[in-house]
């Protein structure tokens, strides 16, 4: 019962009680009041780690949530030289080096590999009186039909076959000078007089469709094949007539060349040559869709589905735009359907292989890991060199658990394409799952050094795994510079909001994570930092509203009920905080058992908050310093030792003296009155007595004596009021006097004082003043003096419940068994007036 609650007095007195001290209290026996249970701990959320292929996660999305317990155990080295260059990369013998050469030995060796053989970089000259080649470079126009113009001159340059330098002025020999020529054998020669070879004619186009594919396939180690690649497109499709496969492979040659205008240009200038099949249509939907544009892409699909033949390549792009509109289920549905339908030439062989790869990531999305590494492994029994093939399957293998062959897997993918930034990524991801902290920062920093303006995904990563390394700081740098990579990135923005509120500005993280929501939609996880952050900024509220909200998505998830549960807790809602924690605890969230048994408390079932705060004892066995276990540890302590006290209430009102209390009044000091339902002490002071003062005393048992708080007020004068424990005890000829007094008092500006003697003759406290606590004239103020400890004689003051000061720890008490001497007490300097109210006393003790 809290101490604000009075009993009144009966209007009458009861017939035959006597009239024995009329301000004396009546006294009550009561458990102790509730305790003011703290909140609990709110538990740590967990947090999207970063996937293999991010872009499969789909229904699998809880796989890659990590406890953020597992989070801070990653070990790294110092990975950078003094010049901040990255240390060579060696991951298990391989050497993934990705810079270009820089004219160092390897650079050398080469050149000089190529200077083995001159004819391979110049052209050459062989004269009528002399067997020796000349090398250099022939200057004459078109050269690969110069063989044929038998009686034009040569225009030739020396050039040095040590350094590659012209040597001297170009001049001219004779046709009749020259017994035999030669063109260098470069890439280049090579293509035109193949390219001549062929001829011009619709005969030529497959033959120039072949040269195409085999200029793309030497792209990436030749800067000029994708020039020749387009320029034998063009030629193939100009030949080409109505037949819409070369238009078909221009586009798409335009497409590696990244000319967004040429390629649009292609298929508008093949529709309106009545060139609309399709297949093409269905090569004009996937550019659509590439650029953003869905309802395009739709027009054209419902354009290409109207033609004779539906080609697989209208299924294929509706699977493509299903996924993207997130119905991957739909998606797998497309691609299936687009199997028992043929593709058209000249991607046939290939977007058959696309097709399986592009239902195995569904699969993969969908949860069905097995089926997606079964896909990837039929795929790559035709084609052994499929890097999309072996992503698949390294994909599935880490889904499925099996770290080892995933790593093998990619590390099988860098060998035939070690500049694939994405390949590189998944790489430092396995990495970084197996524990390899810097392997992982090495590779996701090559990843980097792949595409350094496009590098939002390793720079995420590499983000995660210095966060997990517990370098905060260099995380958020590099959350911050994913942002500036690509404004607006939703992932970014809910790691960089996640790191905001865990660094205590909940505010700004809120700011940042509803960015990222309306960016990139619900989530789960990210909806539970915002019910954090709101929490934390103190809206429950709105964090309920939140928490709600990724229940909506995700029912059964003990993370995000016990969130829930916390926020009602804090709003004052028990009724749905307790069906909301039951709820967590029964999805497994352990943990929520604490805070479980606050809202019984609070409800006032003490023993079923007792059942569930044992329970987070044994759920966190072997973890007792984790913040929920030492809530739910302490709070139970709290309790079972709330329980084991009594507390007297000693009211005023009625007109009988009992238990014990006694009042302190002689001649010349204030009278003692009852006065409604306080005691009222009230009077001039003329006469003092040494160490007693005006008011009520009683004797109490040390033995189970914990506290006392006595409400007072002083109503006017100059009064003085306060509490007083201790004993007295015989000091030689001098009688008998206090040898341990504790006082806690208000002086009469309303300043609060305390006083303590331990002995005769050791005075540690006179009076001295509590800094900072003053009681307004005409307030009510509870002043208390509660036991720490039994042994060691260590005591507190409270004022208005609250401990002021520094802990005492007394000699004379420590083991003290004995009768403390209890006073509440009201006086004035001699000759001034004393006007103050003695409202309430508890005394606190073990029964």
């Amino acid at each position: 019962r809290p101490p604000e609650v009075r009993l009144r007095a009966p209007a009458e007195r009861p017939r035959g009680d006597r009239d024995r001290g009329v301000f004396a209290p009546p006294r009550e026996l009561l458990p102790m009041d509730p305790l003011e249970l703290p909140d609990p701990p709110r538990p740590p959320v967990s947090v999207r780690r970063p996937a293999v292929t991010p872009s499969l996660e789909g229904a699998a999305a809880r796989v890659y949530r990590l406890p953020a317990s597992s989070l801070g155990r990653l070990v790294l080295e110092d990975q950078f030289t003094e010049d901040g260059e990255l240390a060579e990369a060696v991951e298990n013998g391989v050497v993934l080096s990705l810079t270009s050469g820089d004219g160092g030995d390897d650079d050398l060796a080469a050149l000089e590999a190529q200077a083995a053989n001159p004819a391979d970089l110049y052209d050459w000259v062989v004269r009528m009186d002399s067997s020796r080649r000349v090398y250099g470079r022939l200057l004459n126009d078109d050269l690969h039909g110069l063989l044929g113009r038998r009686q034009e001159d040569l225009r030739f340059q020396d050039v040095s076959l040590r350094t590659g330098v012209p040597v001297g002025v170009p001049y001219d020999i004779p046709r009749d000078d020259v017994d035999s020529f030669g063109l260098a054998q470069t890439f280049e020669n090579r293509y035109l007089a193949e390219s001549r070879r062929l001829g011009t004619g619709a005969g030529a186009v497959d033959d120039r469709m072949e040269l195409t594919f085999r200029m793309l396939r030497a792209h990436p180690g030749e800067p000029k094949a994708l020039e020749f690649a387009i320029r034998e497109a063009r030629l193939a499709a100009e030949a080409g007539g109505r037949d819409p496969a070369p238009w078909r492979l221009l586009g798409h040659v335009l497409s590696v060349a990244q000319d967004v205008e040429g390629e649009l240009a292609v298929f508008q200038d093949a529709l309106t040559g009545e060139l609309e099949e399709a297949s093409l249509l269905a090569d004009y939907a996937r550019f659509a869709r590439r650029q953003g544009l869905t309802e395009r892409a739709h027009e054209l699909l419902a354009r290409a589905r109207t033609r004779k033949l539906v080609s697989a390549e209208v299924r294929l792009v509706e699977g493509l735009l299903l996924r993207d509109a997130g119905d991957t289920v739909g998606a797998l549905e497309a691609f299936r359907a687009a199997e028992s339908v043929s593709f058209e030439p000249p991607f046939a062989e290939r977007q058959r292989d696309r097709l399986r790869l592009e239902a195995g990531e569904a699969e993969l999305a969908l949860g069905r890991a097995d089926e997606a590494l079964r896909t990837a492994r039929r795929v790559l029994m035709e084609d052994e060199g499929n890097a999309r093939a072996l992503h698949l399957q390294g994909a599935a293998q880490a889904a499925l658990g099996d770290l080892e062959s995933a790593a093998e897997t990619f590390r099988g993918a860098l060998a035939l394409d070690p500049s694939r930034g994405d390949l590189l990524t998944n790489a430092a991801v396995i990495a970084w799952r197996q524990g390899d902290g810097p392997a992982a920062v090495r590779l996701a920093e090559q990843a980097r050094a792949v595409d350094p303006f496009g590098a939002v995904a390793p720079t995420l990563a590499l983000a995660f795994f210095h966060e997990d390394a517990g370098e905060h700081e260099r995380a958020r740098d590099l959350y911050a510079e994913a942002l500036s990579l690509e404004p607006g990135h939703p992932e970014a923005l809910y790691r960089l909001g996640r790191n905001e509120r865990r660094d205590g500005d909940p505010e700004q993280a809120s700011l940042t994570l509803r960015q990222a929501l309306r960016l990139g939609g619900p989530d789960v996880l990210l909806l539970v930092e915002l019910g954090r952050a709101a929490h934390e900024a103190g809206e429950p509220g709105l964090a309920a509203r939140y928490f709600r909200e990724a229940l909506r998505l995700e029912p059964d998830d003990p993370e995000v009920l016990w969130n829930l549960g916390l926020a009602h807790l804090a709003e004052g809602d028990l009724a749905s905080a307790r069906e909301v924690l039951e709820a967590a605890t029964a999805a497994g969230a352990s943990g929520a058992h604490g805070a479980l048994g606050v809202a019984h408390y609070r409800r006032g079932d003490v023993a079923a908050a007792q059942d569930h705060l044992d329970e987070v004892a044994l759920a966190y066995a072997g973890r007792a310093e984790d913040a929920v276990a030492r809530h739910a540890a302490e709070q139970l302590a709290a309790i079972r030792d709330n329980l084991a006290k009594r507390q007297w209430v000693d009211r005023f009102g009625r007109s009988s003296l009992q238990h014990g209390w006694e009042e302190r009044q002689w001649e010349g000091s204030p009278r003692l009155h009852l006065d409604g339902e306080a005691l009222a002490v009230t009077g001039r002071v003329e006469r003092t007595r040494d160490d007693e003062r005006p008011g009520i005393a009683r004797s109490v048992d040390g033995r189970g004596f914990v506290a006392v708080t006595a409400e007072l007020e002083a109503t006017g004068g100059e009064t003085r009021l306060g509490v007083a424990l201790g004993y007295s005890q015989v000091q030689g000829t001098r009688g008998r006097r206090p040898k341990v007094r504790l006082e806690l008092w208000v002086d009469a500006q309303g300043q609060v004082r305390q006083t303590v003697r331990d002995g005769f003759d050791s005075l540690l406290r006179d009076g001295d003043p509590l800094e900072g606590l003053v009681v307004p004239p005409g307030t009510s103020v509870r002043l208390g003096i509660e036991r720490l400890d039994a042994t060691e004689g260590r005591f507190r003051f409270l004022v208005d419940g609250v401990p002021v000061g520094e802990e005492l720890e007394l000699k004379a008490l420590r083991n003290f068994a004995n009768v403390f001497d209890l006073e509440v007490f009201a006086d004035a300097a001699p000759g001034r007036v004393c006007e103050a109210l003695v409202r309430l006393v508890r005394i606190v003790r073990f029964p």
